[in-house]
């Protein structure tokens, strides 16, 4: 995405316990052009470089085992938990929201596809971002099911009974 848009691209990312992984993962990442950045660092690293015209890049698809700050919405007709990083980082900033859609065109080549999910001024609901996320997705999972990578634990965390989590 970093050669093709034109501007730098910040990407968010969970840093690996294995350090050796680590420095593998950062090199293959980051080998077009893009910055990473821990996910934990990213709105931190925005406000200290606000002045940087720049792309900030996160992937939500992961399920959030990592802190209490998540969404719940039915998605893929299963209760399921979302970050909500990405929605705060917007909300403070006032940063407009893309989605980004892939498409495998054939093997080895990919087409994307920006969709505008929040202009950064229009008035939301709380996790309304968010939801909006999860319908997008959604639509590109039921689309084309083989792109999906369904081998990773998206469902590992159940909804509470009572109270919200």
């Amino acid at each position: 995405m970093s050669v093709q848009l034109g501007y730098p691209l910040d990407a968010a990312y969970k840093p690996l316990h294995d350090a050796w992984a680590e420095r593998l993962m950062l090199a293959i990442r980051s080998r077009f052009g893009a910055r990473l950045v821990p996910a934990k660092d990213l709105l931190a690293d925005y406000l200290k470089r606000r002045a940087v015209v720049r792309v900030l890049a996160m992937n939500a698809d992961q399920a959030p085992v990592s802190t209490d700050k998540r969404y719940w919405t039915t998605f893929l007709g299963q209760d399921t938990a979302f970050y909500v990083g990405l929605e705060q980082i917007a909300r403070a900033t006032r940063l407009p929201v893309m989605y980004v859609v892939m498409r495998r065109s054939r093997r080895g080549y990919y087409e994307a596809e920006l969709h505008p999910l929040w202009d950064g001024r229009e008035k939301l609901e709380p996790n309304a971002i968010t939801e909006r996320y999860a319908r997008a997705c959604e639509i590109d999972v039921l689309k084309s099911p083989a792109d999906w990578l369904w081998s990773y634990r998206r469902w590992r965390l159940q909804k509470p009974l009572y109270g919200t989590d």
